[in-house]
């Protein structure tokens, strides 16, 4: 039993040995890219496995592959080492031949190798790449240091690299211009442009840009994307015009008659009642419109960051929208309405006025004047004050200030420049504090300002009809179609 057992052992490894008699080192060969007219040079080694001597002979499926020697001998457990000699002279893009090999091994007498790869004409292949990356990007810089170099002498090309920063507002808009023509909104950068490709963020480009490379390189003529400054100079004109209403809304809103009225109160009353002197008004001028300047600035700060949050998603945002845009509108027609009563002469009452101050805030603000104002640091309690009073102004001003940042959260040019915007906003906002102090110190009573503010008053609601109706059409707009 035990010999039988043997016996059948040493067959099988025996048959096994026959099997495996010829072994290769190679299954395929993959040259990769390469220019026309190469000549590419590998070695090729076979084993034999057995303990017979194999005759082996080599046939190319081309006469482009050499192999030396053709025919030999290989005696029992060794080695022999051929090599193999690829003409890319003749040949262009895609090749793809086999090596096949004869041998006297009963279980393998044909065995093949296959030999591809891409050829590419003699001149060296030009990829355009357009690449958008930031200064803090440190990918960016890697990508252009080590990974661009890196594919270039791998694939035989050179990329034409043209960069461009998103730091510059120009670039940025570009930027999602052409993401808009190619269908793609990405989020991180660098954001690649090659063909008709786009693909951003490190892992993404990592992943693709071999296979994209590959898929240029044999298609050749690649066209750099054309970069649409022509369009945007088309733009600017639009984009000035988008501008416009902020600039009305600042301007606008500095002549608001619950800001002008507060303002006059606060002068008569340091003039006439504390018998304050116009130099040392003027200081607390300064003061006061420097209080009011930071806490309108910091509240547009934080409306617009709320808004840009609540705009995240979508459903609250169409609501919110919606409903802002139909304040914005009733705004404007109750402002023609007063107009029109002050036009017939009812006069600039109570009755007439209804986008003004509730009393309850108006008495709270004259008392806030009328008790601050007598403490001993009147110039550093002046900005107090005028922090305070704009926070209790804002039912008023803010009739104009919230439905102004809702339309810039929802252009996509002031997402990344809303705080300058803002900044521009409260700027234009202190305009006409300025200008009262500044007359008064040179003279003029309080009563004149008053006086001439009482009389264009009926103007001043046709503007604020104008303005509120023209804001109330873009939020519209803002809300159906983008």
């Amino acid at each position: 039993m035990k010999k039988l057992f043997f016996t059948c052992l040493l067959f099988l490894s025996a048959s096994l040995l026959i099997c495996q008699s010829i072994k290769i080192n190679k299954k395929e060969i993959n040259f990769g890219q390469v220019s026309q007219g190469k000549t590419l040079n590998y070695v090729l080694e076979l084993h034999n496995l057995s303990t017979k001597v194999l005759k082996v002979g080599l046939r190319p499926s081309c006469d482009c592959i050499n192999a030396f020697p053709e025919r030999f001998d290989i005696s029992p457990k060794n080695r022999k080492t051929i090599k193999i000699t690829i003409d890319t002279k003749d040949y262009l893009k895609d090749f793809s031949k086999d090596l096949f090999i004869q041998s006297n091994d009963p279980k393998n007498p044909y065995i093949s190798i296959k030999i591809k790869g891409y050829i590419f004409a003699d001149k060296q292949p030009v990829i355009p790449i357009t690449i958008f990356d930031s200064a803090g990007c440190l990918f960016c810089k890697e990508l252009k240091k080590n990974i661009i170099p890196f594919y270039e002498k791998k694939y035989g090309i050179r990329m034409d690299v043209a960069e461009y920063s998103i730091d510059e507002s120009r670039n940025y808009a570009a930027l999602v211009t052409l993401e808009k023509q190619f269908g793609k909104t990405l989020t991180k950068v660098p954001v690649l442009f090659i063909g008709n490709d786009v693909v951003g963020g490190k892992k993404d480009i990592l992943e693709s840009l071999p296979n994209l490379l590959e898929k240029y390189i044999k298609t050749g003529n690649v066209k750099r994307v054309e970069m649409p400054f022509n369009d945007m100079n088309k733009k600017i004109m639009i984009k000035n015009l988008k501008i416009l209403p902020v600039i009305s809304a600042g301007l606008i809103d500095s002549v608001n008659p619950c800001a002008f009225a507060t303002i006059i109160f606060f002068i008569t009353y340091l003039n006439m009642i504390l018998k304050k002197q116009r130099k040392e008004i003027l200081f607390v001028g300064i003061s006061f419109i420097t209080g009011v300047f930071i806490t309108y600035f910091l509240i547009g700060i934080g409306l617009f960051k709320f808004i840009q949050r609540i705009n995240q998603i979508v459903i609250i945002s169409k609501i919110m929208y919606f409903f802002i845009g139909i304040l914005t509108l009733f705004f404007a027609f109750r402002h023609l309405y007063e107009a029109i009563l002050i036009k017939k002469g009812t006069g600039i009452g109570d009755n007439t006025l209804k986008l003004k101050l509730p009393n309850v805030i108006r008495w709270k603000i004259y008392d806030l004047i009328t008790k601050y104002t007598a403490f001993k640091y009147l110039i550093f309690i002046a900005f107090f004050i005028g922090a305070v009073i704009t926070v209790l102004e804002l039912f008023c001003t803010g009739q104009i200030y919230l439905p102004t940042i809702i339309y810039m959260v929802g252009l996509p040019e002031y997402r990344t420049s809303g705080t300058l915007y803002l900044l521009l906003y409260c700027l234009l906002f202190i305009i006409p504090l300025i200008i009262i102090f500044s007359i008064f110190y040179f003279g003029a009573s309080m009563e004149n300002i008053e006086n001439v503010f009482r009389s264009k008053i009926y103007y001043i609601k046709i503007i604020m009809f104008v303005f509120f109706l023209t804001l109330g059409i873009l939020i519209f707009n803002l809300l159906f179609f983008t």
